[in-house]
């Protein structure tokens, strides 16, 4: 019976594994909060990243963009403006708007965000604000979700940015305002 007491251990020297175990994970337990830390830092760098990356595209604030003023007076309305109530600043502050209430990562918009500024233009208005637009990066993976998963942006139009965006209904209604524009926005 010696011989199998000698292979238990003492008292004192189970207390310190027991201890010596519970420090492992002590120190296993604070270094999960520290990857959480880690995880929320890469987030946040990719998501200034993604921004940068757009920034990159189309400068927003630039006041001079190719309003295509001919095209602008060539093309008939469906409404019979010949002429824009609003000057070439004024479309882009409008097209401006509509690429930031679209652009919102995660953010859903209300429609009429996008719709109020739109309202009261007549066709021409509206041909300028299209025109101001002009092209702008969008990036697939953050901004549309579901589709496509490559991390390359492209170049969409302001129909291109409603199709991707809108839901049918609020497509509806951007077609009922754009269609004194005379304007095939494919939407």
């Amino acid at each position: 019976m010696t011989a199998i007491a000698a292979k238990i251990p003492d008292k004192e020297v189970l207390k310190e594994k027991i201890r010596q175990a519970g420090k492992k994970v002590e120190e296993k337990a604070t270094k999960v909060p520290n990857a959480v830390w880690y995880t929320l830092f890469g987030l946040g760098a990719l998501y200034a990243g993604v921004q940068i990356f757009k920034s990159l595209g189309k400068n927003e604030n630039d006041e001079e963009f190719d309003d295509g003023e001919e095209e602008v007076e060539k093309k008939e309305t469906t409404d019979g403006s010949t002429k824009a109530s609003i000057t070439k600043n004024e479309a882009l502050s409008i097209a401006n708007g509509q690429a930031q209430v679209m652009r919102s990562i995660g953010a859903w918009f209300d429609i009429e965000e996008l719709t109020k500024p739109l309202e009261s233009l007549n066709g021409k208005d509206l041909q300028l604000v299209y025109n101001a637009f002009g092209t702008r990066f969008y990036d697939r993976l953050l901004v549309a979700g579901g589709g496509s998963y490559d991390l390359h942006s492209i170049s969409l139009d302001l129909g291109a940015w409603y199709q991707n965006e809108l839901e049918d209904d609020e497509k509806e209604i951007m077609r009922e305002i754009w269609v004194k524009s005379n304007l095939n926005l494919g939407i």
